[in-house]
């Protein structure tokens, strides 16, 4: 796992891009410039005497530094520039989906609780809504909610997962996860939904937690 302290985000290729809270004058005059350098004459990449400069320690001393710069920007942006809403965190991570539309999609499940709480995650750069106390009557009812919902937030231009808790009595015992690839999903929200109670009382949906985000800019968690 990824801690979100990354100015950088490093791809299967080991290429690094801006991430989104950065300045974008730094990364461009300072920040990449200065890596491309480095990396462009480490010792473990160019062959020959006297054709590379840096070590492997350099260029692990430039990646902490980095993170720690960015946890700065981070830092900067939430508690000095982020007015608090949830358009400004949507646009701050490139999350290109109005606040309304997500709620909208959602709305099955919001008729069935008026407990609900949603908030953009800096830590994760993504939008979460919490559901809970969710009423219902059959595995059969929240079923075909759940995969309404998941129909509705595929047609936005959006990342997103969805994470169903179960549990019995106190205990939660499990958890049923999709993304917006999924495919399928009545049958795997009611296969999920379904199990034996063995005499120990009838297992229920506790919460619903929805993650909306773009993978792009992402951070910290693997909610694929």
């Amino acid at each position: 796992m990824k801690k979100f302290s990354k100015l950088i985000l490093e791809s299967k290729d080991e290429s690094r891009t801006m991430s989104p809270l950065t300045n974008p004058v730094d990364w461009d005059e300072i920040f990449k410039p200065l890596i491309d350098h480095i990396e462009s004459n480490l010792q473990s990449k160019v062959q020959g005497p006297g054709s590379a400069v840096f070590t492997s320690k350099t260029k692990s001393l430039l990646d902490e530094f980095i993170d720690q710069v960015e946890e700065d920007y981070k830092d900067y942006y939430q508690y000095e520039i982020h007015d608090g809403s949830q358009e400004g965190f949507l646009s701050a991570f490139n999350i290109n989906v109005d606040y309304r539309d997500i709620m909208d999609c959602i709305q099955p499940l919001l008729d069935r609780t008026d407990d609900v709480e949603d908030s953009g995650n800096f830590e994760l750069g993504a939008f979460v809504i919490d559901i809970v106390s969710i009423k219902y009557t059959t595995n059969e009812e929240i079923a075909e909610d759940l995969a309404d919902v998941h129909g509705k937030l595929k047609m936005l231009d959006a990342d997103f997962t969805i994470q169903v808790k179960k549990s019995r009595g106190p205990r939660e015992t499990g958890t049923i996860s999709l993304t917006k690839t999924s495919t399928d999903v009545d049958t795997l929200f009611l296969n999920g939904l379904y199990t034996r109670s063995n005499g120990q009382g009838d297992e229920k949906v506790s919460n619903v937690i929805i993650y909306v985000y773009n993978k792009e800019t992402v951070q910290g968690a693997d909610l694929d």
